[in-house]
């Protein structure tokens, strides 16, 4: 088997995205999105995601069988919140290290990111619809493919179209201050308006 090596320049770095594993999710991540995009695989990219599995797919897919009382089934339950939480704990350290390595380096200027996840909300930026949720700098959604990344600082404008009280659902449309980039995500739900609320309170959009 072969492995390609990735050089990833610390100057080109602009989010560096820490996805901790919570429960319900069996994935943690480290989300790197790029201000110029590279060559991965004979395609140009921004963003390079590294991640790894809490519990194998097999056992999340036995999740809705498990007998709750089963004193097997409560230290295999155990097990994966212990996992889970060593997961966090290391991808997390290794990023501080790589930040704290780095930090006050020329031309270097980025933090690590975490999702505020009481803050998110379903919406469609591409096809499908997925979990959005802010950070202190942008708005992300690194878990599906393709990942969702923009930068709150870099954004101009937000509109909302389709608010309507006999709608079920409204679209957002975020205008970037350079004037040629606009992301539109359809499908947001009407219940979620009021998580808009608490975001634009905390300033983020």
């Amino acid at each position: 088997m072969t492995r390609d090596m990735i050089d990833i320049i610390f100057s080109n770095m602009k989010h560096l995205i820490f996805q901790k594993c919570d429960k319900g999710s069996h994935v943690v991540m480290i989300h790197i999105h790029l201000k110029h995009q590279i060559l991965l695989n004979k395609k140009k990219t921004s963003d390079i995601s590294f991640y790894t599995e809490a519990i194998e797919a097999s056992t999340a897919l036995s999740k809705n069988r498990r007998n709750m009382y089963d004193p097997d089934e409560m230290d295999e339950e155990q097990r994966e919140r212990k996992m889970r939480r060593l997961l966090n704990k290391n991808l997390l350290k290794f990023c501080k290290t790589v930040h704290n390595h780095v930090d006050g380096m020329k031309g270097v200027s980025f933090d690590i990111e975490q999702p505020y996840s009481d803050l998110s909300f379903m919406g469609a930026p591409h096809k499908e619809m997925v979990r959005l949720q802010p950070t202190v700098d942008s708005l992300v959604n690194v878990t599906e493919t393709p990942p969702f990344v923009v930068t709150l600082a870099d954004i101009e404008h937000v509109h909302f179209e389709g608010v309507l009280a006999n709608k079920k659902n409204f679209d957002m449309a975020i205008v970037m201050k350079d004037k040629t980039v606009v992301h539109k995500v359809g499908m947001i739900p009407m219940k979620e308006l009021g998580m808009f609320q608490k975001i634009e309170k905390m300033k983020m959009l």
